[in-house]
């Protein structure tokens, strides 16, 4: 059987669990390059919000959700 491709599993995993940031591709699915995955489904046509987050320490990152119907996907 065929490995799922990398884009195939952030999209399940968006649609799944409402959203992914870079340290949940790393760590649930394996995947190192997630923005290019994320340019990838968008070229494709999948509409992708980009939220910036930020934490107490300074640090930063970005969390892509799945938006449907000009609306971010809630679960």
């Amino acid at each position: 059987m065929d490995k799922p491709s990398q884009k195939k599993m952030v999209l399940a995993y968006m649609q799944i669990y409402g959203g992914i940031t870079a340290k949940d591709a790393v760590r649930e699915l394996g995947v190192y390059r997630l923005a290019a995955i994320i340019g990838f489904l968008e070229e494709d046509g999948e509409q992708i919000q980009h939220t910036p987050e930020h934490n107490s320490k300074g640090e930063h990152w970005t969390k892509y959700s799945l938006i449907k119907n000009n609306q971010p996907v809630l679960f």
